[in-house]
C-alpha cells in the first residue's frame, strides 16, 4: 500500500508541475510589462500593446480549438503525442525571447510584429497543450485532473507574487531588487529563463511520466465511473502486468499509449450531450471571471490611500495576489468539497453573473483617479472579499466541473473527446469574457480618463523646443541643433515635469522649454527605464505596420 501511495504522489506531482508549464508562458508576457513598455515605446501601440496581447492569445486559442474540432479532429495526434510537441515549440519561442531581451537594439514596430507572432505560436501551442493534458487526465480518477489545474493556477500566483516583491523593492533601497525595478530588460530575461527551465523540467517530468506503469494502465484500461479509492486500489494490482509490455521506449512514449486510447470512435454531439451541463457551466465560469478579472479588478482602487503604500500604489498589486490565492487554494481543496452534481454547478455558475454590479459598485477610477460608477461599497475590506469570493468560486467550480464530467462517460475515448470539447467551451468563454473587459476598457475610456490599452491611442502630443544642444549619455541622447524640433509624448511629458519640480532649485536656466512655457528637464536626467530614443524628429517620422 506504501509503494502505490507513493507512486500516485509522484504522479500526482508531475501533473502538478506540468500544469504550472502550461500556464507560465502567457502569465510572462502580461507580468514583464515595463519590458514591453520599453521596447515599444515612440510607436502606437505603446500604451495598448497588452490589449493586442491578450487579444491575439484568446482569438488564437479559439481558432485552434475550431480547427482542432471542426477540421483535423479524425486527424489530431494522441494526447501524449501532442503534449510533447507542444512543450517543445513554446521552449523554441522562449529561448528566442531570452536572446530578445539582451538585444537592446531591437525595438520598435519589428519587435512588436515578431512578439505578436510569437504569441500566436504560444497561444496554439498552449491551447494543444492544454486539451491534451485535459485529454490525458480524464482516464485518470479526478484527483489528478485536480493536480493539473491546480498547477495552472499556482503559475499565476507564482508570477503575481514576484512582480508584487519586485515593486514593493522598488519603493524602498534594497539594491538587488532595486535594480531589478529599474532594469526592466534584465527583470524580462530572468522572466523568460526561468520559463525556459521550468518548460526542460516538464518535458523531462512528462517523459518520466509516460514511462510509468500507473500512467500507462489508466491510457489502456478503460474505466467507467472510476470513483477515486477504491477504484485506485484495484487498479494499481494490474500495474504490475502493464510493466511486462515489450514495446521500446520511444514506442511507448509516442505510439502506445495514443493508439490503445484514441482507437475507437465515437459520436461527438453523443458526448457532448452528455456533459452539456459541465460544458455550459465551464463557459458562464470563465465569462464572468475573464469579465471582471482584470478589467474591473484592476480599477478597484483604495478609498483610504493615505494609510500606506500598501492601501496606495501596491492596493492593486495587492488584489491581483488575493485574486490568484483564492482561487489557487480553491482549486487545491476541490477534493474536500462533496460531489454537486450537474445541475448545481451549472446553477453556482450562472449565481456568479452577480459578481459584475458587485465589484462594479466599487470605487472604480480611471487613470485621472476620477470615479467612473457609483460608488456604493466604500470599504476596502468589501472590495477585498468580493474579489476573494470570486477567484473561489472560480477555481472551485472550474474544478468540481473538470473533475466530475468523466463519470458521465464509460471508455477512454469517449472521456478523451469529452475533454476536447470541455475546453473548446472554455476557450469560448476565454474570448466571450475578454471582449467583456474590452468593452469595459471602452467604458473607462468614455468616461474621460482611458484604459490603460485605449487611452494610450488618443494621448495627445506636444512640441517642445530644444533651446541648446543635447548632452550625449549612456542611453545614447543625440546632440541637435537648437533649432530643431521635437516631439514628446504626455507620459513622459509628465515624468519629465516632475523630475523638473525636484531639480529646478539647482539649475536656473532649463534645457528644454515647451510651447507653452512649461520647464522641461534635460533628457539625460530622466528614469534610467526611459529610452533617449524616445524622443523623435518630426521632421523624420517612424513609420511601421502590424
Amino acid at each position: 500500500m506504501g509503494g502505490r501511495q507513493h507512486t500516485s504522489g509522484i504522479v500526482f506531482a508531475i501533473f502538478f508541475f506540468i500544469g504550472i508549464g502550461s500556464s507560465l508562458p502567457w502569465n510572462v508576457f502580461i507580468t514583464a510589462q515595463a519590458y514591453f513598455q520599453r521596447r515599444l515605446a515612440g510607436i502606437t501601440y505603446e500604451d495598448s500593446f497588452l490589449n493586442w496581447f491578450s487579444m491575439a492569445f484568446n482569438v488564437s486559442t479559439l481558432m485552434t480549438m475550431l480547427i482542432r474540432t471542426a477540421v483535423i479532429a479524425e486527424r489530431m495526434a494522441g494526447a501524449v503525442r501532442t503534449v510533447f510537441f507542444s512543450l517543445i515549440v513554446i521552449m523554441g519561442v522562449m529561448f528566442m525571447h531570452c536572446a530578445w531581451t539582451r538585444m537592446p537594439e531591437f525595438h520598435g514596430y519589428s519587435f512588436f510584429q515578431t512578439t505578436m507572432t510569437s504569441i500566436l505560436l504560444v497561444a496554439c501551442a498552449s491551447t494543444l497543450m492544454q486539451e491534451g493534458l485535459l485529454r490525458i487526465v480524464a482516464t485518470f480518477p479526478p484527483q489528478y485532473t485536480q493536480a493539473v489545474v491546480s498547477g495552472q493556477s499556482f503559475a499565476g500566483l507564482a508570477v503575481s507574487l514576484s512582480n508584487f516583491i519586485i515593486l514593493w523593492a522598488g519603493e524602498d533601497d534594497t539594491r538587488l531588487f532595486h535594480s531589478l525595478h529599474a532594469n526592466a530588460d534584465l527583470c524580462a530575461f530572468l522572466y523568460f529563463v526561468l520559463v525556459f527551465i521550468t518548460l526542460v523540467l516538464c518535458l523531462l517530468a512528462f517523459a518520466i511520466l509516460t514511462r510509468m506503469a500507473l500512467f500507462r494502465h489508466y491510457q489502456r484500461v478503460d474505466h467507467p465511473g472510476h470513483h477515486q479509492k477504491e477504484y485506485f486500489d484495484d487498479a494499481s494490482s494490474e500495474t504490475d502486468t502493464v510493466d511486462t509490455l515489450d514495446a521500446s521506449p520511444r514506442k511507448r512514449l509516442l505510439e502506445g499509449i495514443d493508439g490503445a486510447a484514441g482507437s475507437n470512435k465515437v459520436d461527438m454531439l453523443e458526448v457532448a450531450f452528455k456533459i452539456r451541463f459541465y460544458a455550459a457551466a465551464t463557459f458562464f465560469i470563465f465569462v464572468v471571471t475573464l469579465g471582471v478579472f482584470p478589467g474591473i479588478t484592476s480599477a478597484i482602487k483604495s478609498t483610504q490611500p493615505e494609510k500606506g503604500i500598501l492601501f496606495d500604489k501596491l492596493f492593486t498589486p495587492f488584489t491581483l495576489i488575493l485574486f490568484n490565492t483564492s482561487d489557487f487554494v480553491a482549486r487545491l481543496s476541490a477534493s474536500w468539497w462533496p460531489k454537486l452534481g450537474q445541475k448545481t454547478v451549472l446553477l453556482a455558475s450562472l449565481a456568479r453573473l452577480v459578481f459584475f454590479p458587485l465589484l462594479m459598485l466599487c470605487n472604480l477610477q480611471n487613470k485621472s483617479h476620477e470615479v467612473i460608477t457609483t460608488v456604493f461599497f466604500r470599504s476596502n475590506v468589501l472590495a477585498c472579499l468580493f474579489m476573494a469570493a470570486c477567484a473561489f468560486s472560480n477555481g472551485l467550480l472550474c474544478t468540481l466541473a473538470f473533475m466530475e464530467y468523466p463519470d458521465l462517460l464509460r471508455k477512454n475515448a469517449e472521456k478523451e473527446l469529452g475533454g476536447s470539447i470541455i475546453f473548446f467551451v472554455l476557450s469560448i468563454g476565454l474570448t466571450a469574457g475578454s471582449l467583456m473587459s474590452f468593452l469595459e476598457y471602452l467604458q473607462r475610456y468614455m468616461s474621460g480618463g482611458g484604459g490603460d490599452a485605449i487611452d494610450g491611442e488618443k494621448k495627445k502630443k506636444k512640441k517642445v523646443k530644444k533651446t541648446k544642444k543635447a548632452k550625449s549619455t549612456a542611453l545614447g541622447t543625440r546632440v541637435v541643433d537648437a533649432d530643431d524640433t521635437w516631439e514628446q509624448s504626455a507620459p513622459n511629458r509628465e515624468a519629465i515635469e516632475k523630475k523638473w519640480e525636484m531639480d529646478a532649485a539647482e539649475d536656473e536656466q532649463p534645457l528644454v522649454v515647451a510651447a507653452d512655457g512649461e520647464e522641461l528637464v534635460d533628457p539625460q536626467d530622466l528614469p534610467v527605464y526611459v529610452d533617449s530614443d524616445k524622443y523623435v524628429s518630426t521632421e523624420k517620422e517612424d513609420s511601421g505596420t502590424l
